[in-house]
């Protein structure tokens, strides 16, 4: 053997040696699955996570392991993997031995060989504490605000530091720096959606928004909603599909609020949806009502949260991205809108499955609306229809 072979040789094992105290000592879970969703092994930080011992683990499926709410939703990402051979990345609740949940953001990837997928590989990072915190500060009423000066805080904190380091990172490639910028941008947006959302609730609070009586064309209204999200669906590969009358003569609503209505929806339902996902937008018509509903197959809201998800501020679980833009003012908002233009709007979900918004507006501004079912009947038709 030569020197340079021998060198090679000692260089991988160190380097195999370094990679295994890396996985076994990191902060982070490590875990390894087959493609069928079973553990073949995990890191130290498992385990103790966890509370569990090896033995307790090993040739058990994800599933097992996850709190009831998520088995479904499990099951479904990990089939995404296998069959979409892509990374995905979500949110977990685990149950530990003493019986309580831990949650963790994870990511997950298949490893291929000969183009098939033969193990799963996952990295989690624990998020239960700030899960509580948000909670509590959610069940606090005078300390709801906190929420907004989190999210403010956070998207600031990011740009800062990003830009910082784009400033002072003479040494960046150059890909690291499009992805920095990238990220810049977002929380951008991020900031931007936050302040539109506050000016635009407290002007609907305080009721100086005028709906004023404009001709609009709901073809044209649904399309640029659409339109707005089309570069972010196409990315993550998720069907949007529309569902309209070819021939619906136009309504005598402000498109503006139209637009910011079905803009909201479809925003909430991309953060709730996987990559290959599919939403879709139904319009129905009659001759006095508009009824357009937007719906999605992604991990569906938990009950428990849905009797709060069109007040203000609250940000409860089920979205897929961790780092979902907003800070829980877009569906108060959307209900206000809704209720500005003579509407009424409800929600209904299948947790794991599938998640509906459903709202009906008059063809008019100024319309009586009390002919309009009470929330409790369209929630149970609205799930009806998800069965």
């Amino acid at each position: 053997m030569s020197d340079d072979n021998a060198l090679s040789a000692t260089e991988k094992t160190g380097a195999k040696s370094a990679w295994e105290q890396l996985v076994q000592f990191s902060k982070d879970i490590m875990y390894l699955l087959s493609p069928e969703g079973r553990f073949i092994d995990c890191n130290q930080s498992f385990y103790a996570s966890m509370k569990l011992d090896r033995k307790d683990v090993v040739g058990r499926h994800m599933t097992e392991l996850v709190s009831a709410e998520d088995e479904k939703l499990c099951g479904r990402v990990l089939r995404s993997i296998v069959e979409q051979r892509r990374t995905e990345r979500t949110t977990r609740s685990f149950k530990s031995r003493k019986g309580s949940a831990q949650v963790f953001e994870v990511i997950e990837t298949p490893i291929m060989r000969n183009g098939e997928v033969i193990v799963i590989s996952g990295v989690g990072r624990d998020i239960t504490q700030e899960v509580i915190l948000e909670q509590k500060l959610w069940d606090t009423e005078e300390d709801r605000h906190s929420t907004l000066e989190f999210a403010l805080r956070t998207s600031l904190g990011l740009v800062k530091g990003y830009v910082y380091t784009l400033e002072a990172g003479e040494s960046l490639g150059m890909d690291q720096r499009k992805r920095y910028m990238h990220i810049v941008l977002d929380e951008i947006d991020n900031l931007s959606k936050i302040v539109d959302d506050l000016l635009d609730y407290r002007r609907l609070e305080e009721n100086s928004l005028t709906m004023e009586d404009e001709l609009t064309d709901l073809n044209e209204c649904v399309a640029m909603a659409i339109g707005q999200f089309a570069e972010e669906t196409e990315r993550r590969e998720i069907e949007m599909k529309v569902t309209i009358p070819e021939e619906i003569a136009p309504i005598h609503l402000p498109p503006d609020a139209l637009m910011r209505i079905l803009m909201n929806l479809i925003q909430n339902a991309i953060h709730h949806t996987m990559h290959s996902g599919k939403i879709e937008v139904i319009v129905n018509d009659s001759d006095d009502y508009i009824d357009i509903s937007v719906r999605d197959n992604g991990m569906g809201i938990p009950e428990k949260d849905l009797p709060y998800i069109f007040e203000k501020y609250y940000r409860g679980g089920g979205s897929t991205d961790a780092a979902a833009p907003g800070a829980g003012l877009g569906l108060a908002v959307t209900k206000i809108l809704v209720s500005a233009l003579g509407g009424k709007i409800w929600a209904a979900s299948k947790p794991g499955e599938q998640t509906e918004f459903r709202f009906v507006l008059p063809r008019r501004v100024g319309v009586d609306n009390s002919e309009l079912s009470d929330t409790a009947v369209m929630q149970d038709i609205v799930l009806s229809e998800l069965q």
